[in-house]
């Protein structure tokens, strides 16, 4: 346990200007729950996401704080003791901010009161302060002007609380060594610290922790410095890039670690560092030895890596799971298999520091801007890797292809679920087939070289302009629905010669949309299989019931539903019947059920000779 007071090295290391004395801390964290049912064929492959982060039952910020648009934060100054005896913290912080409003007379942070505050002031000068239901209200003793810069200073102690999956929480890793690691998303940073917690208003960090001698502490941002002094250790870790406050963390421990040095294809040189436990050194070396790749392949795609003046990061946690803290991924030891099984939570992590990272959704609604493209990614480096079947394989395996998802992709009924995730991603595949690879690429990379939204926020009005403006279409239509609306299409095809056309040979071909809910909007690919080989025709699908006739050299021996995976849909057969759709209605019919194969329910379709 660390002594009452801090010798002078550490007192000025820590640059705090006052004594402290060591109480310790906790840590609690974040990740989804599975709320909707998949049957995958192989557990790991398909289910895995859920890990990756459990979140709250809603998107919606619980904080009861007032005025957080009078005012906005530039930096923080963080200074953290924390004690693994008493799993206990200390803490000690310095909030600069800009007034955006004239007379601004208190300020509301987010703070869990299971802590204690000690002391609040501006220049040494003590603050009134009330500290109740999670909000230190910090009283000001005038009225501040528009534009006036003040830093206010908080000393705070106490014991942090499990929240979400993680927070702050203090663990023991399976080689019996002790970890403190931190996962605050969606807005659990004021777990562990005070903060105006809300995505929309990120900033600067400087963090100094103090730990045993014999720990690494690994966080956002670039080293500056480690002080040693009477068995302890003080780091320093600086952001030079705004950072959200859920993004700010904590991996603690003894760690192994190596750092490599990247060139990217732009020309940055940067380190990429990787801390994990002594045991796991062999097996993580070989799980991490493409994140050099993988920074080229999204590089290319997606638009130059956003942090060149810090690095890239990975470090381990006691954890079945992930978090893509900013320039510092936690990583579970949960995925360290030694066979780059879960190469994809590499990929899907590292994603977010394009989407997540650079740009940081405002309102938590919006999560599939994070989630679901992460989520994409992680398919397309797959396809990179391994080729267009298996990125397909991917996709199917993802489909929810029993009994779809439950609720909207946006909002979400459930925050982190796999609506989110796996929908998400097949809404950005199918976006992909619809306006091509040049168009869609481009149109990402556009938005993360927008400066007025780099480091900063977006929304689901700048993804779609971004889209809009690189086609020239009018692309509501899709997102409307497939953000908005539950399920998919469910597709019944019924094809008959068409024999005596003017088309002649020509085939006639009902397309159905059989599920309960309105029509849906979609392109849609059929495959006529002929005996001389595939025939592949397009249409546009607007109607619940779409007939046309199609020119054949030869009458086809069946027809294949979106062959090249292009549509979320439940298929619901293609059958070819002896008269013609027209002619098929006076009669009775027993058509094919929906969906197929389905659990738990099915629907039997039939046509009736007589109402």
């Amino acid at each position: 346990m660390l002594s009452p007071k801090l010798p002078l090295a550490i007192a000025i290391a820590v640059c705090i200007g006052m004594v402290l004395t060591i109480v310790g801390s906790v840590v609690v964290a974040d990740h989804p729950e599975r709320d909707d049912v998949v049957t995958p064929t192989d557990l790991r492959l398909s289910t895995y996401e859920h890990l990756l982060h459990v979140g709250p039952s809603t998107a919606a910020d619980p904080s009861s704080a007032l005025g957080r648009d009078a005012w906005d934060v530039t930096h923080y100054e963080l200074v953290l003791l924390p004690d693994f005896d008493t799993e206990s913290l200390q803490g000690y912080i310095a909030i600069s901010f800009e007034t955006l409003e004239a007379g601004l007379d208190h300020i509301d942070l987010d703070l869990y009161d299971q802590f204690t505050i000690n002391n609040v002031h501006v220049d040494y000068k003590s603050l009134a302060f009330d500290f109740s239901q999670d909000i230190l209200r910090i009283y000001f003793p005038r009225s501040l002007q528009l534009g006036e810069t003040v830093t206010v200073n908080v000393d705070y102690q106490g014991t942090p609380e499990p929240t979400g999956a993680l927070g702050l929480d203090f663990d023991v890793t399976p080689g019996g060594r002790p970890i403190l690691a931190t996962i605050s998303e969606p807005f659990y940073a004021r777990s562990w610290w005070p903060c105006k917690d809300t995505t929309a208003d990120k900033a600067t960090i400087d963090l100094r922790v103090v730990v045993p001698d014999n720990m690494y502490v690994a966080s956002a941002g670039t080293l500056v410095d480690v002080i040693y002094d009477g068995g302890r250790g003080v780091y320093h870790w600086s952001t030079d890039y705004p950072i959200s406050t859920y993004n700010v963390s904590l991996a603690v421990s003894e760690y192994v670690s190596w750092t490599e040095d990247y060139v990217s294809p732009q020309g940055d040189r940067f380190p990429l560092e990787f801390h994990v436990f002594p045991e796991d050194e062999q097996v993580a070396r070989y799980e991490f030895e493409r994140v050099g790749q993988m920074i080229d392949f999204f590089s290319d795609l997606y638009g130059p890596y956003a942090f060149p003046d810090e690095k890239y990061g990975m470090a381990e946690l006691v954890l079945a799971g992930a978090m893509e803290h900013q320039t510092m991924t936690s990583y579970g030891d949960f995925f360290l298999t030694g066979d780059r099984y879960y190469e994809g939570i590499v990929a899907h992590e590292l994603s977010h520091s394009w989407w997540g990272n650079l740009l940081t959704l405002s309102n938590w609604d919006d999560l599939w801007l994070h989630e679901a493209l992460a989520t994409f990614s992680d398919g397309l480096w797959r396809e990179h890797i391994d080729g267009r079947a298996e990125y397909i394989d991917f996709l199917l395996n993802r489909s929810a292809s029993c009994c779809g998802f439950i609720g909207p992709i946006s909002p979400p009924a459930k925050l982190f679920n796999q609506t989110v995730y796996q929908k998400g991603a097949w809404m950005l595949h199918m976006l992909r087939e619809w306006v091509g690879d040049t168009d869609f690429f481009a149109a990402l990379r556009t938005l993360t070289a927008n400066p007025e939204l780099r480091y900063q926020n977006f929304a689901e009005a700048d993804f779609v302009e971004s889209f809009e403006m690189q086609t020239g279409q009018d692309l509501g239509w899709f997102f409307d629905q497939w953000l908005r609306r539950t399920g998919r299409p469910e597709i019944a095809v019924e094809w008959a010669p068409e024999a005596g056309s003017s088309l002649d040979p020509a085939v006639r071909i009902r397309i159905s949309q059989t599920q309960q809910d309105p029509e849906w909007q979609y392109p849609l690919r059929l495959r006529l299989q002929m005996p001389s080989g595939p025939m592949d025709f397009d249409t546009f699908i607007t109607e619940r019931t779409t007939e046309l006739v199609v020119n054949v050299a030869e009458w086809p021996t069946s027809i294949e539903i979106d062959p090249d995976v292009q549509l979320l849909h439940f298929d619901a057969g293609s059958v070819r019947v002896t008269a013609t759709p027209e002619s098929s209605r006076h009669r009775t019919n027993l058509l094919p059920n929906t969906p197929n194969p389905f659990n738990p329910r099915t629907t039997l379709r039939f046509s009736l000779a007589e109402p």
